[in-house]
């Protein structure tokens, strides 16, 4: 059996010779410290479960997208709110794509998925994120996964120029969103009890959980997640 790192390692590898700059001088080196545990746990999830719907919420340049379809083997879907996938990886990898705020748009998505990545996604959003993962769960079968992770404010700290408490966060509907231009960059992030607290109140339970820290990076909250 192929073992997940060299999977992971021929995908990158992949995206770095199609994809832009960014990806090949910086983007690369960073992601596997965002997610560390998520790749392994979704291959072992592979050997164990008959998958048929993927959906990666911001899939980026598309690592764990083109990861999950090789490993699952199955309908692979991936979402962003602006283009950083390179045509030739969704096609060559046969993937779907769509431009969409997950947010504001999440009723464009058809349909139901077995198992949803939503990688370095939250610490991004606008409005309170319980009302994002409770859409979310909506969209998961019953036997549904959610692989989540984040920065931890433990070690990253608050941001400086987003929210300074959860509280203030409007939920979606209370205010019109800002063009994304405008606030592409983190806007909160959360300790551990606001993100635990989170799980709970979408309605969700934590089957994995793990610190993403290989090296002396600040480090990123890992979970698998069920529907409660």
């Amino acid at each position: 059996m192929t073992d997940w790192k060299v999977i992971l390692n021929r995908i990158q590898n992949h995206i770095e010779w199609q994809s832009i700059p960014h990806y090949r001088n910086a983007y690369r080196k960073e992601e596997f410290h965002y997610w560390q545990h998520i790749p392994e746990w979704i291959f072992e999830d592979a050997q164990e479960h008959d998958v048929k719907r993927v959906l990666d919420v911001g899939c980026a340049y598309g690592t764990l997208a083109c990861f999950a379809k090789m490993v699952y083997k199955c309908e692979v879907q991936g979402v962003d709110v602006q283009k950083y996938l390179d045509d030739a990886i969704w096609y060559n990898y046969d993937l779907t794509y769509q431009i969409l705020d997950i947010e504001t748009e999440i009723n464009k998505l058809c349909g139901k998925y077995d198992r949803i990545i939503f990688t370095e996604v939250l610490e991004h959003l606008f409005f309170n994120p319980t009302d994002t993962l409770r859409n979310l769960k909506e969209l998961l079968e019953d036997d549904g996964l959610l692989y989540l992770s984040t920065p931890d404010a433990a070690e990253w700290g608050k941001v400086v120029d987003g929210y300074n408490d959860m509280n203030e966060m409007p939920y979606i509907g209370q205010v019109e969103k800002p063009d994304f231009k405008t606030i592409d960059r983190h806007l909160y992030q959360y300790n551990t009890q606001e993100i635990h607290q989170l799980i709970k109140d979408a309605g969700f339970k934590i089957e994995k959980f793990a610190y993403s820290k290989p090296g002396q990076r600040a480090r990123h909250f890992n979970y698998q997640l069920a529907k409660e």
